[in-house]
């Protein structure tokens, strides 16, 4: 139930956050790709709230010895398309807030780095949604093992979260302080500067919660009680 409750809320504040931003926007007509961009990545996100609620009503954080078969073939089944709208809702939110710093900046190296941090949270998302698609064959084998079908060894898929979560921390870095390192550069009142960079060094925070989850990311490998471990990833 946090996970439950932890997506209903967090989610509800950044649904909330851009609605406002999207009337901030439009009234002061500076509606641009950033906005766009923002609102892909919403859109694909928002499925994850359905996802989630499914996932945890199909025993997510509960032992084997506990749930039924159905339980275990649902939870895994919607765990996956929670996972893969997650995951590509990501590159938009990067790539908005890039073309939102791209409006106050042009400097050629700093848009270097931007673009840079774009094409690789695209490259580490496309990455992990073939080894979802390609690790199990066909795909239903992930969730329902009745189904004929093979699989590779578990570690593959451990060891290309790893790097998708080092990746993810290393983008989201870069696009906390590439923003602050800008903005503190421009001419303005310093207390103004401290307040726009504290605003944008939340970002950091994204990157945080994926610093927390890497110790939990060898419980991929672990079928028993997976849908008990794989909770600790989620939240």
């Amino acid at each position: 139930m946090a996970t439950l409750g932890t997506t209903i809320c967090l989610g509800s504040i950044s649904l909330i956050v851009f609605i406002l931003r999207l009337w901030a926007r439009h009234k002061t007509r500076a509606t641009g790709i950033d906005d766009y961009l923002m609102g892909v990545g919403v859109a694909i996100y928002l499925p994850c709230y359905v996802f989630t609620s499914i996932v945890v009503y199909a025993g997510m954080g509960t032992t084997d010895s506990r749930l039924q078969e159905w339980n275990s073939v649902a939870g895994i089944k919607w765990l996956v398309f929670f996972q893969i709208t997650y995951a590509w809702s990501l590159p938009f939110i990067k790539a908005s807030i890039c073309f939102t710093v791209f409006r106050i900046m042009n400097r050629r190296r700093y848009r270097t780095i931007l673009w840079a941090v774009m094409i690789a949270s695209g490259l580490s998302t496309t990455v992990g949604f073939i080894a979802v698609i390609a690790v199990w064959r066909p795909v239903e084998y992930t969730w329902d093992k009745s189904v004929d079908g093979q699989c590779a060894p578990q570690n593959i898929i451990t060891t290309i979260s790893y790097m998708i979560s080092v990746l993810a921390i290393v983008t989201d870095w870069t696009c906390a302080i590439v923003p602050t390192v800008v903005v503190w550069g421009l001419q303005m009142k310093s207390r103004v500067k401290v307040s726009v960079c504290a605003v944008l060094a939340l970002g950091a925070i994204a990157s945080a919660a994926t610093i927390v989850r890497l110790p939990y990311l060898q419980y991929y490998n672990q079928v028993e009680n997976y849908l008990h471990n794989i909770a600790n990833i989620v939240l």
